[in-house]
């Protein structure tokens, strides 16, 4: 491998960025659909206690709330790893996606990783086991056959 393995600190900084910049978008393009809606969150946990509740109202726009959130965070995820490898939090922090059969990344790749994302979440075991795999892959690293390598030694 042309590069050292990226450490679970610098990984985790970079998540920690793609979810601000996630965060970030997300309010702007859902914030036309909470001003139609004319609903807030805490009128939904309300509503989840009162015995008239507007339950068609609160839950289509529960539905297409996620939806957009999910779509929006589908194709960040999968168009940066696809495309080169890094996600704007990973290209801060000088590193990348890469295939182990050194193969470049395409979208097939990206996809699997993205969904594997799911199941590295499930109590945040696929996350920890990046600690101690001797290559630092997580369940979605595995489930992808990817590695994340320092492909600088620099942040830009």
């Amino acid at each position: 491998m042309d590069f050292p393995i990226a450490g679970i600190f610098r990984r985790s900084i970079a998540f920690f960025i793609d979810c601000l910049l996630l965060n970030l978008v997300g309010e702007v393009i859902t914030f036309p659909l909470v001003k139609r809606f004319d609903i807030s969150f805490d009128e939904i946990i309300e509503q989840l206690f009162s015995e008239v509740a507007e339950w068609d109202r609160i839950l289509i726009f529960l539905l297409l709330y996620t939806s957009f959130l999910a779509l929006l965070w589908g194709f960040y995820f999968i168009y940066f790893t696809a495309t080169t490898g890094q996600t704007p939090g990973k290209k801060w922090l000088g590193i990348k996606v890469v295939r182990v059969d050194g193969k470049s990344m395409d979208y097939k790749t990206a996809v699997n990783r993205f969904f594997g994302y799911s199941l590295s979440s499930i109590f945040l075991l696929g996350f920890l086991a990046a600690l101690i795999d001797k290559n630092r892959q997580t369940w979605h690293d595995k489930m992808a056959n990817t590695l994340v390598v320092i492909s600088s030694i620099t942040p830009h």
